[in-house]
């Protein structure tokens, strides 16, 4: 049986001075296999990702049982174990360090090896995917890229992971999901906070609060993101389609206003942004 899909990066002296860099990462990880006791910890931070099967994980004197859904998110040379405790016990896992990544986590209250719920689990497997193929990529500016990957996966982990203990906020997450489901499916049509609201019976004041505690944003926000993020995609899949076309289909009447929240969210028009984008595809090619 083969123990996983992985790989570990060639990481060279300029890379080591970027804020974040990417050491390497695994998916589909049989982690019962290859059971971990690390008495002087890890040089680096890892996230560990259950994706089936439970584990133990053993730090500070503390017993941990992980289970799907959840995470381990570790700090550098800091004794711990880990292993199975239910067969097979399937991990991602993604390996980072850099100069700023201890102090975006700071920023986030986060400054020490712990356990995490994971919202949104698609998300972090997503960047741990193109990390994979990014180390493995022959790509000049790899180095860069992997960069890009470990700050994304830093402001993800930021909005949709919860250490262990914070129940409530977990209850109120499992709360507020069918609506983001239901942002992912239809976000292309024409949303109002009222339906939004509706899919979970309540106000959108209260809405509101939800998003507020969990998602750090208000609803119209997490939709204009939404909407953007998936936007970004049409534009590449279809360069021959027109920007306006491409805001219908992605949920905008306005075509202005699409140009003007793209803009704000990513900096640039999405024409530059395709233009751009584009032109890196067939400078690789």
């Amino acid at each position: 049986m083969s123990i996983g899909n992985f790989s570990f990066s060639m990481i060279t002296d300029v890379e080591r001075q970027l804020p974040f860099y990417l050491v390497g990462a695994g998916i589909d990880f049989h982690q019962e296999l290859d059971p971990h006791m690390r008495p002087d910890g890890y040089p680096h931070f890892q996230w560990i990702q259950i994706k089936s099967g439970s584990g133990v994980f053993e730090v500070e004197g503390e017993r941990h049982n992980v289970g799907t859904n959840q995470g381990i998110l570790l700090f550098p040379d800091v004794p711990h174990s880990y292993y199975a405790e239910e067969s097979p016990w399937i991990v991602d896992w993604f390996t980072f360090n850099g100069a700023n990544v201890g102090e975006v986590l700071k920023l986030v209250h986060i400054e020490k090896t712990a356990v995490f719920s994971v919202f949104q689990d698609s998300l972090f497997t997503g960047i741990i995917q193109k990390s994979l193929k990014t180390v493995r990529s022959t790509v000049p500016d790899k180095g860069l890229r992997a960069s890009l990957l470990v700050y994304e996966f830093l402001v993800s982990f930021s909005q949709y992971a919860h250490k262990i203990g914070n129940e409530g906020d977990v209850r109120l997450y499992s709360r507020l999901n069918p609506v983001l489901d239901h942002i992912d499916e239809n976000f292309s049509q024409s949303l109002t906070i009222e339906d939004l609201a509706d899919v979970i019976g309540v106000t959108p004041q209260y809405l509101c609060l939800l998003f507020k505690k969990i998602m750090k944003q208000r609803p119209i926000e997490y939709l204009n993101n939404v909407r953007i993020n998936k936007s970004k995609d049409l534009l590449l899949k279809h360069p021959r389609t027109k920007v306006d076309e491409i805001s219908g289909m992605a949920g905008y009447e306005s075509t202005s206003y699409f140009c003007s929240i793209f803009k704000k969210v990513e900096g640039m028009s999405p024409g530059k942004f395709r233009e751009l984008h584009l032109h890196k595809r067939h400078m690789i090619s």
